[in-house]
Order: C-alpha cells, then sequence, then structure tokens
C-alpha cells in the first residue's frame, strides 16, 4: 500500500529473482513451484515509491520430505500400493490428460492421488492432487518432453509411487484467436441472446463457434452445456427463470479450438412465481381470529425475490365477498383479526414478487367457535389413549381432555425406550391419531401424551408397550376398536375435503379429511383414480390405511381425477366427489417423428427443406424444435451444426449447404423441462429419392448402391424399358390364351340350365346368387367398349354367358336321387 502506488522488487540473498516458470510474480505475493533444496535462503521483498522504500526478509528452510504415517494395529504402517495402468489418455501442446486404475491394495478409503511431473532433464519436480482417476496437467510447453508419476495416499500417508512415463507434447498449431465483443441479453425469464465477433488478426478464419453455459451456482455433478454453430449469435432457451448463468466462446479452426473468451454472466429475467405457498395452515385461535401459517414456494419455482404474500379469505356462505391481505415477504405466518364467531372460513395464500402474485394455494377450511375458550390455565390430560404396536411403529389414537372450555393449542407426544420424552413431536389440535416411527422391534416404550397452550404443557398421560420382533404378526387391536365394531356394518360417511396435489411429473398426493375419524386405524380407504388420456379413462385402485396416499408411476402433463371412499368393517361409503389435478410437465421421452427431408420448390441446390410430426409423448408443450446435421454421421454430438425452430412448427429449410453432399440429420425437442431424446439419424442421399421414416445411418448405407443407381439417368432408362417390355408380353400371352377360351365356348353347343331369348340374353337368376353380389350382362361390358367390333362383342357376350350362367337345376344329392326346382 501507499500513495503512490508502490513498485515491489523481490530478492534472494541479496539477488534480483528474475520471473520464470518456477519462480512466479503475482502482484505483491511470490510463488515458487517444484520445490528443490537449492532453493532455501533468505528472501526479501522490497517496495520503493516517490516517499522512500520499506522492505521485509524472511528464510526458507527446505527440510527432507516427510516420512511420518500411521501405524496400523501390529505397529507396521499399511500404506497403499502404486496406482495401475498409468497412461497419457490425450495430448495437446499445452496439455496433458493422465488416467489410471485404483491400486490393487487400499488399506482403507483413498483421500487423494498425487501426479508429480518435470520436464526431462530438469530437477524441480511440480505435484498436482486429483480424488478421481483421470486427471489433466495444464499449462505446459509445446513439443517438450515431461515425466509423469503418481502416488496414492490413504489415511496412514502417501504410499508408493508408479515408475516414471515419458510424454511429449505436439507442436504448436495455428488456431483461431478469441472472440470480440461476447455480450448477452435476457430477452424473457427463459431466454438469453448470446452475440459476438468474430476473432481478429492474422490467425486462421473461425470454422465454427462452441458456445459453452452453466449455472453461477452449479448443481452437484453439473456440467457445462456445449453448443456449436457457424453463426455470430445464439438465442438460448429453455433456461431456468431468474436465474445468473456463465456463459464463454470458442473459436474453431481446422486445427482445433482456440482460446476461450473471457466468460460473462447474465442473469435471466424474472416471473410470475410458478407454485403457491407450500403446506399452508389454518387454525382459530380465538372466536374472532385465525392463524394463517405456511412455507415459501421452492427456490427454483419463486422467480425472483419473494416480496409479500397474498391473504385471501371469505366465508363460505355463497355470495359473500373476500377480503384481501398482504403481508411482508419474511413472514410465513399471519392472524386474521376482526371475523365472526361460529362461522366457517376459507383461505388461500399466494406469493408475491415484482411481477405480480403467482397461483393460489388450495382452500382451507377452518371454524371460528361460538365463544373463546380459557387459555389462563394448562389443559388437563387427554382421554383414552390407545397404542396398537408393530416391529418399527406404533400408532396412537386419543380423545381431547374432558375439560371442553380449555383452549388446545395442540398435542406433544413423547417417546423413549423404558423412559419417556426421550424424543418428542408436536401434533396439530384438530388430530386424534399418531403414528411413531423408526422404532426398535421387541423394545418396551414409554409413550406420553399431553395438549399444550399459551400456558405451557398440560397434564400427561402415560401408556407403556412393547414392539413385536420382525415377522411376528400383528396383535388383534383388542378394545380400541371395540366400540365400534357395531358402527363396521353400517355405511360409513362419505370422506369430504378430497385434494390432489401435484408432486412430481409422475407422482400426485391425493389427501382427504374423514368425518368419522374417532378410531382412525380401524378404516381402510380406497382411492380409485383414472384420466381419459390414458387406458381409455378405465379406473384404478389403491388402498390406504391413513387419510393421504402418494399415487406414482403417472404419466407426466396428464390430468387425473381422483374420488376416495371409506372400508369399515363390512360396510362401503359412496365415492366422494372428484379431484382433479395434472401430473407436472417432464421432458419429452420420445423424439420428434417422420423425419422427411426435400428439395425446395425452388430447386436451390444449397438448400434443404426438413419436415417431421411431434413426438409421441411430448411431456408437455413444445417450445422448440433443434435439429442437427453434419456430412459426416461419426461425429460427436457436441460436433454436429445446430439449427433450431420454435415448437408450433413442423418444417425449416436449412441453407448454405453443399451441393451433391450427402449429410446427416437427427432432431430432438424440448418443452419448459428440458431436451428430449434424439431421433434416429436419418441420411440423405442427393439424387436419392427422399426417406420418408427414420433410418439409422448403418440401415441407409445398404440403400446407398440403390440410390445410386436411381440417381443415374442411363440406368433408369434401361430399367423402365425392360418393365415396358415384360408388360406388353404379358397382354399378349393373356390375350391369346382368352381369345382360344372363348373358341372352346362357343363349340360346346348346350349348356344345361340356361335359356336362350330373342336378344340372346339369359334371365337373371334369382335363386342362386352371384359370387360378387350382381348378375353381369354382355351390355354393361359393351357399353364399356364402344370401339369393339360386332363379332368380337357377340363372342364376348357368349363367353360371359358361358362364366356366369347358373348351374344346372339338376343337382346329385350325395349320388342316391334328385332334386327338382321349377322356374
Amino acid at each position: 500500500s501507499g500513495k503512490p502506488g508502490a513498485v515491489v522488487s523481490w530478492y534472494k540473498n541479496g539477488e534480483a529473482i528474475i520471473a520464470s516458470e518456477y519462480f512466479v510474480i503475482e502482484g505483491n505475493r511470490l510463488r515458487i513451484l517444484g520445490l528443490v533444496r537449492n532453493d532455501q535462503g533468505v528472501y526479501q521483498c522490497v517496495a520503493d515509491n516517490d516517499a522512500g522504500s520499506a522492505q521485509a526478509s524472511a528464510q526458507l528452510i527446505v527440510d527432507s520430505a516427510d516420512t511420518f504415517s500411521l501405524a496400523a494395529s501390529d505397529g507396521q504402517p499399511r500404506l497403499p500400493s502404486e496406482p495401475l495402468g498409468v497412461r497419457a489418455s490425450a495430448v495437446g501442446s499445452r496439455f496433458v490428460t493422465l488416467a489410471w486404475d485404483p491400486p490393487v491394495q487400499r488399506y482403507g478409503s483413498l483421500l487423494a492421488y498425487h501426479i508429480f511431473y518435470k520436464e526431462h532433464g530438469s530437477s524441480r519436480e511440480r505435484m498436482m492432487n486429483s480424488s478421481s482417476t483421470s486427471f489433466t496437467v495444464t499449462p505446459l510447453q509445446p513439443n517438450t518432453v515431461y515425466s509423469f508419476r503418481l502416488v496414492a495416499e490413504n489415511e496412514a500417508g502417501m504410499g508408493r509411487s508408479t515408475s516414471q512415463i515419458s510424454v511429449t507434447t505436439t507442436k504448436e498449431q495455428a488456431v483461431p484467436g478469441k472472440v470480440k465483443n461476447l455480450r448477452a441479453v435476457a430477452l424473457s425469464p427463459e431466454t438469453i441472446e448470446v452475440t459476438w465477433e468474430p476473432p481478429s488478426g492474422n490467425g486462421p478464419t473461425a470454422a465454427q463457434y462452441k458456445l459453452f453455459y452453466i449455472r453461477k451456482d452449479p448443481e452437484p455433478n453439473e456440467k457445462e452445456t456445449q453448443i456449436v454453430m457457424k453463426k455470430t449469435s445464439y438465442t438460448l432457451h429453455g433456461m431456468d427463470k431468474y436465474v445468473e448463468y456463465v456463459i464463454r466462446v470458442e473459436a474453431e479452426g481446422a486445427n482445433g479450438a482456440g482460446l476461450s473468451s473471457e466468460p460473462i454472466t447474465v442473469r435471466t429475467l424474472s416471473d410470475l412465481p410458478s407454485m403457491p405457498p407450500a403446506d399452508v395452515r389454518a387454525e382459530a385461535v380465538s372466536s374472532t381470529s385465525i392463524q394463517v401459517q405456511w412455507s415459501p414456494p421452492p427456490p427454483e419455482e419463486r422467480n425472483g425475490v419473494i416480496t409479500g404474500y397474498r391473504i385471501k379469505y371469505k366465508t363460505k356462505l355463497r355470495g359473500t365477498k373476500g377480503n384481501t391481505l398482504v403481508v411482508d415477504g419474511n413472514d410465513v405466518s399471519y392472524t386474521i383479526t376482526g371475523l365472526d364467531p361460529a362461522t366457517q372460513y376459507m383461505i388461500r395464500v399466494a406469493a408475491v414478487n415484482q411481477n405480480g402474485s403467482g397461483p393460489n394455494s388450495e382452500w382451507v377450511h377452518v371454524d371460528t367457535p361460538l365463544e373463546d375458550k380459557d387459555e389462563g390455565q394448562v389443559a388437563g390430560p387427554p382421554m383414552s389413549l390407545k397404542v396398537q404396536p408393530s416391529y418399527d411403529s406404533i400408532q396412537l389414537s386419543w380423545l381431547p381432555p374432558r375439560d371442553e372450555r380449555v383452549m388446545i393449542r395442540g398435542y406433544l407426544v413423547g417417546w423413549g425406550i423404558n423412559i419417556p420424552d426421550v424424543e418428542q413431536v408436536k401434533v396439530a389440535p384438530n388430530l386424534r391419531y399418531y403414528t411413531i416411527t423408526g422404532l426398535k422391534p421387541s423394545r418396551d416404550y414409554v409413550i406420553s401424551l399431553r395438549a399444550y397452550n399459551v400456558m405451557g404443557n398440560g397434564f400427561p398421560i402415560y401408556e407403556t408397550v412393547r414392539t413385536t420382533s420382525i415377522g411376528a404378526a400383528v396383535p388383534p387391536v383388542g378394545g380400541i376398536f371395540d366400540a365400534h365394531e357395531m358402527a363396521g356394518s353400517l355405511p360409513s360417511e362419505t370422506p369430504v375435503g378430497v385434494r390432489a396435489d401435484a408432486i412430481s411429473s409422475s407422482a400426485i398426493r391425493v389427501t382427504w379429511t374423514d368425518p368419522e375419524m374417532d378410531v382412525p386405524y380401524s378404516r381402510q380407504y380406497t382411492v380409485r383414480y383414472s384420466s381419459s388420456a390414458e387406458g381409455g379413462g378405465q379406473h384404478r385402485y389403491m388402498n390406504a390405511s391413513e387419510s393421504e396416499v402418494l399415487v406414482e408411476a403417472l404419466r407426466p402433463n396428464t390430468q387425473y381425477e381422483f374420488a376416495v371412499r371409506v372400508n369399515a368393517g363390512r360396510a362401503s361409503s359412496p365415492w366422494s366427489m372428484t379431484a382433479v389435478n395434472r401430473t407436472l410437465p417432464a421432458p419429452p421421452s420420445s423424439a420428434p417423428r417422420d423425419l422427411t427431408v426435400v428439395q425446395p420448390a425452388n430447386g436451390d441446390p444449397h438448400s434443404l427443406t426438413l419436415n417431421w410430426q411431434p413426438p409421441k409423448y411430448g411431456n408437455g408443450e413444445i417450445e422448440e424444435y433443434l435439429i442437427y446435421y453434419s456430412d459426416r454421421a461419426d461425429l460427436p454430438d457436441k460436433d454436429w451444426i445446430l439449427d433450431g425452430v420454435k415448437g408450433d412448427r413442423l418444417s425449416i429449410t436449412l441453407t448454405n449447404l453443399l451441393p451433391r453432399t450427402t449429410y446427416f440429420f437427427k432432431m430432438q425437442a424440448r418443452n419448459v423441462k428440458g431436451y428430449g431424446p434424439l431421433s434416429p439419424v436419418l441420411q440423405y442421399v442427393p439424387g436419392a429419392p427422399p426417406p420418408r421414416l427414420f433410418q439409422s445411418a448403418e440401415s441407409s448405407k445398404e440403400t446407398l448402391s440403390t440410390s445410386m443407381v436411381l440417381a443415374n439417368p442411363l440406368y433408369a432408362a434401361v430399367g423402365v424399358a425392360t418393365i415396358l417390355l415384360l408388360v406388353l408380353l404379358v397382354v399378349i400371352t393373356a390375350w391369346c390364351v382368352k381369345s382360344k377360351g372363348v373358341k372352346s365356348a362357343s363349340a360346346g353347343g348346350y349348356v344345361a340350365g340356361r335359356k336362350s331369348t330373342v336378344d340372346g340374353k339369359g334371365p337373371p337368376d334369382l335363386w342362386i346368387n352371384h359370387p360378387h353380389g350382381q348378375h353381369v350382362r354382355g351390355t354393361e361390358y359393351i357399353s364399356e367398349s364402344p370401339t369393339a367390333s360386332t363379332n368380337d362383342l357377340k363372342r364376348f357376350e357368349n363367353c360371359l354367358s358361358a362364366l356366369e350362367s347358373p348351374p344346372p337345376r339338376y343337382h346329385t344329392l350325395q349320388g342316391n336321387g334328385t332334386l327338382t326346382r321349377s322356374y
């Protein structure tokens, strides 16, 4: 520090230090890489400006390598053996990627791998660490020989080293420079426009560009997304709302990609919250007030900073107007006052950000009491605590305290092995049941239950119960259901308040309220659900023992209807009113279909038009189609050229293509949740008939020879002439055969069962139907062939009469007699 700024110089043993590959001077810091014993000495840092100078010194001592390691129980250290199969998987001019296999003897978990490397002939060895079985060492010098070795480390220390391997980096080749003026602008909550200018200078021209982007705060194992294109701009779609992204671009030439641009950061625009607050609850705290509680929407669904919550409440009476309150965004509860006693209210909550209000939660129903209860004293003990154990859980049910005039804010359930209240949980005041889970089998548990209010915990009630052993049958419930055995044979009340909440793209949680929830686990429930888009609307069923169930294995973005009924004893209630909800969208699970490639109408040899159909399983509204194309089918996906169109279009015209070049195409669709699978590769061969179905690159190769033949005009002419000659021969042969048959029929004389008339036409046979359902007349053929001669027509008519006339009147019946039919 200092004014004006100081110039910093470094000295070793009084001699100035010159910056090099091993002595790296970074501002006010000195780093020594590949430390050796000769580096020890006295180092000085001197700062000079117009006001004077100041200096500080320190002595560096280079000690021998640390050989200390933990010992095993027998006194001998158990260090890991050397890694196996060390190899260079990729070599560039500035980097070497190493890969290896774990050691055979690890002696515990491996903490890290240490990569030691140095230039050939140098004594300065540098080290880098890796937690996986591959690592890229960079930066290195071009066309230089390096030596590498590896050491594995466990909790006892560093093990044996591998033998050294030598790798020579490649020569530096000319590549494009950095792109200029990289800019990114958020166009919408899900769209970012990225633009840049080609690199300048004397380097090679960029053939294409690679755009990389990733969240600024990436999720675990999240990697950069890469897009290849030829244009100097691209619009990113399907981005997460109100999320910061880090974007960079590389220019790629014939010798590979150049240096990456400096990364830039851009945040997508905010939007309305896409989900309501979760876990909305309401409880009457007095005859004129209700406390509402909720949890904020998930962070990825807020789409901005939550500035408040909008609470709407109204009475259940038809025609009443609702009231709206807005509370601060940091609050997760609010007490509504000034309400009417003995009235049922409906309450819902919506999150608010700078763009407005998001979707509302489902209505929550709560009744205010007729008069305020006494909260000046603690509550008495609950009545009739009943328990039902299994090997890992205990089901509880109870009745509220006898004195109903005392306010109850909730119940406190406690349990422990042989002693109570080792663990505790609070239960809502309107519940009369709870299931303790995660218990150990064959243990004695002491259960405690007490009501609480603002004055504190009330008087407890205790019950001791032993969990069953694993595999043992659940004992009979005994007296806990005795009071309801008679009621089990009578029809139960229909469940009310059925609610369906979408949890994911394949699951919906269904909850309901049982009006007769006195003894919860004596009753079973059946949930019926169906969808008109799946199975023809056929109903499916699930059983449940509690007042909620998670229905899974559903189709994404599909609307389902749910209904519930109670099964108590030998009777069942009527089905409840249906609750309807739609599963959340998911990325498309199938690719676009029926991809075809045709030449444009104007015959431009540099253009092709692609047509397709939407995917069979879009799992949501398709927002964009991505088209990948290349003149080489074996390129990795990231190196194909990419283009895209909006989801409401089913065709695209690609321009600037090379004429007389075979191209390969594949597609994928994108919706609000992400990208679907790629379609099979479709090959387009110039001059061949356009394929109308998906073809793999292998199958399309089989048709390549045929396509080439069809594309040759000479081959096509010879083929057409051959086909015409064969058709002519078939026609002449058929005519000759038919003429011979007509003469034979004319010479046959009388045909039994045929009557002649003046005009030569026989009457229609009304007893035996013609095989085609009608009688053929000669005049019909005459009208169809007006140019035929009279003799030919008569001969043709006689032939038809012989072929189409009915059989004789006399039919032999098993050779024993005759049956006569009169006309």
